[in-house]
């Protein structure tokens, strides 16, 4: 697979809105289905999951870390995205969480700092997935958690995805899928660095998958 430079990249989702997921899910009947349901998925697998650090990785404007706030209320919450847009609104928008620009290969956080790691639709869009996990590996404590969904790309998400880029508020995507976790791609990376999967689901039609995994 061609892969697109991290500047270039970058350059990309510099141009998604910082408040893209507030605004597409108040005003668009497609995007609230597919969000709220991704969460209500998600919620299954946080509710025997007890955390005080919580790490959220390409948290973008902030609407879906504070979906985790709303789960773990007591704990403290981190996100951090590589979007400056997107991490001014969150920070204006969510005063109980603490978001900064970073990049999920590169956390600004010592090692066995966190509980708790989310990444959210997130791998899909780095050159190196394999780097960020390796990072969450290292700043998640022994037998913390780690969250993670990805696209299958499935026949049913190709035929969605590549007319969803196309029109649309979709168009800011396009291009930023470099990524295609098919097959057991990611159930692949995660031993490799250190990870057990605890659980995993595929949901809407089969094209999205969450995995649960325990750092060892």
């Amino acid at each position: 697979m061609q892969l697109i430079k991290d500047n270039t990249l970058d350059n990309l989702h510099q141009e998604v809105p910082g408040n893209y997921y507030t605004q597409a899910i108040e005003k668009n009947l497609i995007q609230r289905f597919w969000h709220s349901r991704r969460f209500k998925e998600v919620g299954k697998f946080l509710v025997s999951i007890k955390a005080k650090n919580i790490l959220d990785i390409g948290c973008h404007g902030g609407i879906f870390t504070n979906k985790l706030y709303q789960q773990f209320r007591k704990s403290k919450i981190h996100g951090i995205d590589i979007s400056k847009e997107a991490i001014l609104f969150a920070n204006r928008t969510y005063s109980n969480i603490q978001f900064q620009v970073s990049r999920g290969e590169k956390l600004p956080f010592r090692k066995n700092t966190f509980d708790f790691v989310s990444c959210f639709e997130m791998l899909e869009h780095v050159e190196h997935p394999q780097s960020v996990i390796k990072e969450v590996s290292r700043v998640l404590k022994k037998n913390g958690y780690f969250i993670s969904m990805v696209p299958t790309e499935n026949f049913i998400f190709r035929v969605i995805w590549s007319i969803w880029s196309k029109i649309g508020p979709g168009r800011v995507w396009k291009h930023t899928h470099i990524q295609k976790f098919q097959n057991d791609k990611l159930d692949k990376l995660l031993p490799r660095n250190n990870f057990v999967i605890i659980k995993k689901k595929l949901f809407l039609l089969g094209m999205l998958l969450i995995i649960l995994a325990k750092r060892k």
